[in-house]
């Protein structure tokens, strides 16, 4: 199996980036699911990227290396902001990762109440500053749109922990 970001991403076409809003900026979303999958993950500085893994709780390597997990909660979205690759190719309605802290889901349950549903919600989503949550701290609510032709990760799969020895690998190079 692959490694992707920590997990065993038994899914390789479904390489999915991470919602991002650089700071004192703005982006576009749409929600394609409001069900988001909650659990402990480890975000380490590794190999010039943030890697995340899967806490394994008591027994996870990581936590016993002095690395400290934080509950996290997953959606499916799709980030509308078109974007330039290296190669002058423009990429536009990527499907991404919506990964929030905790202290970001009471800002999307106020509005999915408000609201009745986050799905197909397109959302102006920005960032005040650097110290707030990289995937933003103010929702706008901008309209409706059909997002029936996506599909929302399928969580279990694509967020499964890897093996305890792996994690003791990475924790005895990185930590």
């Amino acid at each position: 199996m692959d490694c992707t970001f920590g997990f065993e991403n038994t899914k390789m076409e479904e390489n999915i980036l991470d919602f991002f809003v650089k700071a004192d900026n703005s982006k576009e979303i749409v929600f394609v699911d409001d069900n988001p999958i909650v659990f402990m993950e480890h975000k380490i500085w590794a190999d010039g990227k943030y890697q995340r893994f899967t806490c394994l709780g008591p027994s996870c390597p990581l936590c016993k290396s002095g690395h400290q997990a934080k509950k996290v909660f997953v959606l499916t979205a799709i980030d509308k902001t078109e974007w330039i690759d290296r190669s002058g190719n423009v990429h536009g309605d990527n499907k991404v990762l919506f990964i929030g802290s905790m202290n970001v889901a009471p800002l999307l349950k106020k509005e999915k109440d408000r609201l009745g549903t986050l799905v197909g919600c397109r959302f102006r989503v920005s960032r005040t500053d650097k110290t707030a949550p990289a995937v933003g701290n103010r929702f706008e609510f901008l309209c409706k749109e059909d997002v029936s032709k996506y599909e929302k990760v399928d969580y279990k799969s694509y967020f499964s922990p890897l093996p305890e020895g792996r994690l003791e690998e990475f924790a005895s190079k990185y930590l």
